[in-house]
This record gives C-alpha cells, sequence and structure tokens, in this order.
C-alpha cells in the first residue's frame, strides 16, 4: 500500500489530539499542514558558510517533517560542507528534492518573493520588506541561535561552529505548526489552552556558556544505544562539526518505517525500507566510522559488551534501558528523552546523581508514541551540546546537570530550563557504586 502523508504524520497527529486540539479531524489536521507555507529568505552573502547552510537545511527538514510547504526566497549557491540528509552540490535543487522526499505531498519551490500568508524567517543580514503572515530574522553564533524580530539588525551566520545556527531552526521550526494549528482554531477546533497558539515574539536558546570553546573536542569514541529519533538528531549535529572524529558503536535492532518520517531528520521517503542502522551509516563523512550491533542491550548483552566506551548517549524511549546502561557506570553518560512537547537531557558520571534518580519510575510501553520534529531534535542538538562543551572544558555545574526543554514554547520564562538532579534516597544503582 502506498504510504500517505496522514501515514507519516501519525505520530504529530496523535501529540497534536492529545495536547493541542482533542477533536480535530486528522484529515482537517493534514490539510491545515499542508496549506500551511514557510519561507527562508537569504542572499548570497548569508548562504556562504557551511553553518548557515546548516541552519537553512535543518529548518527545511524539521518544516518539511510536519506536513509543511516551503518557499524558497534565495539563489543559486554552492553547497558548502557536509549538510546530510541533503544530496548534490546545488543547495538549491538539494533543498527542493529533500522536501519532497520526506512527507508526502510537500514540496519546496523557488520564488523571487514571499506572499502574504506565509510563515516567514530571514536569515541573519538579508534585507527583506516583503509580504507575510509572521516574520522573524534568525541570527546564531557558535553556541546560541536566535529568532528575533524581522526589523532586528543581524549579521551572518559564522562558519565555524553549526550548532547555535541549528538552535536557530529548531526554535524556528514550531511557528509554521502553530500557524496551522491557528487556522483549525479559526475554523471552530476545541483548543486545549489559547496561550499555546500564541506567536512567539523572540527566542534566543543558548545551548552553552559565550565563552566556550569552538575546537579541542577531546571525544574520540562513543556508544549509542538506540538509533532512533534521538540518536538521528544528535547524528544531524555531530556530522556538521567537521574537526570531530569519531569511532561509533551502535546498538539498534529495528528498521525504520514511514511512520518514522515526521521526526527521524537522517531519514528520507525514498529509503525506504531500511533499517535505522543503515539510516544513519548512509551520511557518515571520513573521519566517523561506524560499528553497528542489531540488538538491543539487555543485560545478557550488557554483560558481553565489557567495558563502554568513554563517552555514551542513550537516546532509547524506554526508561528501563537507561538504568541498565547507567548501572554499568560509563565515564561520561548523557541520557536524552521526549515526553509530549517536552525534551529532556542530562549528564552523568561517577560521583553525581545518576540516571535513575532522574528517570525513576518505568514507562508504560505504547505501540505509537506521540512526536514532532522539533521536539525530537531539540534532544538530540541538546545531548551533542552537552557530549562536546563536556569534552572540551569539563562537566556542566552540579546545578545544569539535566535540561528541560519545551519545543514549543522555548520562549517562555519556564520553557528552557536547567537545573540539578536530586540523588533519590535508597536508589539501587547509585548505592552499588
Amino acid at each position: 500500500m502506498e504510504l500517505t502523508a496522514r501515514d507519516a504524520l501519525a505520530r504529530t497527529i496523535l501529540l497534536t489530539r492529545q495536547q493541542r486540539l482533542p477533536d480535530v479531524d486528522e484529515n482537517d489536521l493534514v490539510s491545515a499542514l499542508a496549506n500551511t507555507t514557510m519561507a527562508i529568505v537569504a542572499n548570497e552573502e548569508n548562504l556562504s558558510s557551511s553553518a548557515a547552510q546548516a541552519t537553512v537545511v535543518a529548518l527545511v527538514g524539521l518544516v518539511t517533517a510536519c506536513g509543511i510547504r516551503v518557499r524558497l526566497v534565495m539563489p543559486t549557491t554552492a553547497v558548502t560542507g557536509h549538510q546530510p540528509p541533503m544530496i548534490g552540490d546545488d543547495l538549491l535543487d538539494g533543498l527542493c528534492k529533500l522536501a519532497a522526499d520526506v512527507v508526502p505531498g510537500v514540496e519546496a519551490t523557488v520564488d523571487p518573493n514571499t506572499r502574504a500568508g506565509d510563515i516567514v524567517f530571514v536569515l541573519g543580514s538579508t534585507p527583506w520588506n516583503g509580504e507575510a503572515n509572521r516574520a522573524w530574522r534568525l541570527t546564531a553564533d557558535a553556541w546560541s541561535g536566535s529568532m528575533l524580530k524581522p526589523e532586528s539588525l543581524g549579521a551572518p551566520i559564522p562558519a565555524r561552529l553549526p550548532l547555535g545556527g541549528l538552535a536557530a531552526a529548531v526554535a524556528a521550526a514550531g511557528e509554521p505548526y502553530r500557524a496551522a494549528l491557528q487556522s483549525l482554531v479559526a475554523g471552530g477546533s476545541r483548543l486545549t489552552d489559547p496561550a499555546l497558539l500564541v506567536p512567539a515574539e523572540e527566542v534566543t536558546l543558548r545551548l552553552a556558556p559565550a565563552q566556550t570553546p569552538e575546537s579541542g573536542f577531546n571525544m574520540r569514541s562513543l556508544d549509542l544505544v538506540s538509533g532512533g529519533a534521538l540518536t538521528s538528531s544528535l547524528m544531524h549535529a555531530l556530522l556538521r562539526v567537521e574537526e570531530l572524529d569519531l569511532n561509533i558503536r551502535l546498538w539498534e535492532p529495528e528498521d525504520a518505517d514511514g511512520t518514522n518520517l515526521n521526526r527521524y531528520v537522517l531519514l528520507r521517503r525514498s529509503m525506504l525500507p531500511i533499517s535505522k542502522v543503515d539510516m544513519l551509516r548512509r551520511w557518515l563523512r571520513p573521519g566517523i566510522s561506524l560499528t553497528d550491533f542489531q540488538a538491543p542491550v539487555d543485560e545478557l548483552r550488557l554483560r558481553q559488551i565489557g567495558q563502554w566506551a568513554p563517552w555514551v548517549f542513550v537516546g532509547a524511549d524506554r526508561v528501563e534501558a537507561r538504568w541498565l546502561v547507567q548501572s554499568a557506570w560509563p565515564e561520561h553518560l548523557v541520557v536524552a528523552g521526549t515526553v509530549d512537547f517536552l525534551a529532556v537531557v542530562s549528564e552523568h558520571d561517577r560521583t553525581r546523581p545518576c540516571a535513575r534518580c532522574l528517570h525513576a519510575a518505568a514507562n508504560e510501553a505504547r505501540a505509537e508514541v506521540a512526536t514532532i520534529s522539533f521536539v525530537s531534535y531539540l534532544g538530540g542538538l541538546l545531548a551533542a551540546t552537552r557530549l562536546l562543551s563536556w569534552s572540551a572544558v569539563g562537566a556542566s555545574p552540579d546545578s545544569q546537570q539535566v535540561t528541560w526543554a519545551y519545543g514549543d514554547r522555548l520562549d517562555s520564562p519556564t520553557g528552557f530550563r536547567p537545573g540539578a538532579v536530586t540523588r533519590e534516597a535508597g536508589c539501587p544503582i547509585c548505592s552499588r557504586r
């Protein structure tokens, strides 16, 4: 049976009905998303760096994974840097082909102007005075990204490290989705909380302190537990850090399917059917290698693994998998998870409270997990940031061991909140350390 947009967006539909529009008709939601257009405006100067292009590629990928169309108001430009999952040497052509290869029916078009109904993002210092429904300007430095009012002064996104540009992209990606839901509410759909659909005025997402080095990442070996949405997002970011060389081991037994297109940022529809391992291997660059184990990490496998790599990332949905890896006490462990619109990312070493102290309750197995692209990507990006900054300057302060981040409300006072992990009395993992 041919994959439909409704199939690809099944988990986004589920999340929307659970958390935003409880009574919305599924077909109406898919249509509202398809009838929403995001426009990206950029000139040649502001597309010249690999970090700026990473911003655009990430934003197109996240928004098209929501079933939303794209308008590209930008010149033909050669691709610079490693930009998966885009293919080819021409940025415009590659973006158009990427947009058409995620959710069925979605496309990107090249246009000299924005239109009155567009949700517009202007890149860096690009001049713009066109039409829009809403508009913002995207700016970034190495470790932070901002979504500002369009009249704000901007500068081209600097070339060296792409993480700030990726932060700007994830901050922006929720706005076209919000606009689509607003159109449904205007048509009579019931909304759980009107404040949730108010457009953000401005957002600045700081991933690490401004003085954090942009190089010198002392991370050579990395173990990955799970090859799903969070790991795909983590790798989407790490593959763009040009100086980073990595030997990776990955444990993942499953194949990707059409319902993963809504948030596996390295998955294109034309790649299906494919294992999650091969999805990640498809985009490796020189300097990054991958050894795979197409099996889950369970107690038997844990005994067989023996020594973990110095750096370990767990992106598994199951809380029990996080406990199991933590029980082996890797030297540097980063754990990421998402619940609805919330991403939770933490770091653990052999002295601080463990992952079970943070994730104390087992979660119920669910046949279909409600998810959306920009929340999964936020979790992976925060995890990549913790690994890189930890390897460069050491562990975060105890008061910032975990970050809670609401992917669609990063502008709220509690939308991005670092905090401490409290050691649980009687924790069975900490007690065995």
